[in-house]
């Protein structure tokens, strides 16, 4: 059989809405002309976020520096374990225009490899090697100095490509859950609610603008993107913060 390839690299725009429940019903019904399940339409996603200890690079995130880098370990397996198959996934963005692009460049391994690779920089025989991943973490362990896991994140997500362009993809994440302590794969899927009153995320990732019939159905349910970040709220409910708070924080110690 042949072996799976696995896309390591990535450069989209990724589009976000915040909806109820009802309104996900109706769009799915709507997308059914245009859309299809992907091949992995129904999954599970557990991340974990590795930041300095004193949370610097979610704080210079939210003052949109350094292209709003995240660094993440993240996994498919609904019952996570010590050899369950994991990302590194190193995200940041860039504006052209009035448009944001979002890069994402990954390898895989297991958890151990992984957290030994991000935190002491120790690459060992489970991780293959990627150049990009290699410079992108070195600058970051520079730039932060210690990188630690600092926040567990887990949903479900439900997946959409699209039948002409299966390039365009619609994803819908439910349930998601958060917490700052036991920031690991193996101690349960147990957290905070993100969100409230059961919403969920739906995200577009288009190469560049959106289909004109996705516009259409946006427009008719009238559907307004705004910036999302699951570990950015997560960050701030866990803390009792907020972005404003983060910033004059920020200004004082200028």
């Amino acid at each position: 059989m042949a072996a799976k390839s696995i896309q390591k690299e990535f450069q989209r725009r990724e589009i976000k809405y915040l909806i109820k429940p009802e309104i996900c019903e109706q769009l799915q019904k709507e997308f059914m002309e245009y859309l299809v399940p992907d091949k992995f339409s129904h999954s599970v996603i557990t991340n974990i976020y590795f930041d300095s200890p004193n949370f610097q690079i979610i704080k210079d995130s939210i003052n949109h520096l350094h292209g709003n880098e995240k660094i993440r370990m993240r996994t498919y397996d609904p019952n996570p374990s010590l050899t369950s198959q994991v990302f590194l996934e190193i995200k940041k963005k860039e504006h052209r225009g009035e448009q944001e692009i979002g890069y994402k460049f990954r390898l895989t391994s297991n958890p151990m490899s992984i957290c030994n690779y991000v935190q002491y920089g120790i690459a060992d025989d489970n991780i293959k090697q990627d150049d990009r991943v290699n410079n992108e973490l070195a600058v970051l362990r520079q730039r932060y100095q210690k990188l630690l896991p600092k926040m567990f994140i887990h949903y479900k997500r439900f997946s959409l490509k699209g039948i002409q362009d299966p390039k365009v993809r619609v994803t819908f994440d439910r349930d998601i859950v958060y917490r700052k302590e036991e920031v690991n794969l193996t101690s349960g899927l147990e957290g905070n609610p993100l969100l409230q009153d059961g919403k969920m995320i739906m995200e577009v990732k288009v190469k560049n603008d959106l289909p004109l019939w996705m516009e259409k159905i946006f427009n008719k349910y009238h559907l307004v993107p705004q910036p999302f970040s699951k570990y950015t709220t997560a960050y701030l409910k866990a803390y009792g913060l907020t972005p404003e708070a983060i910033r004059e924080e920020t200004i004082s110690n200028a």
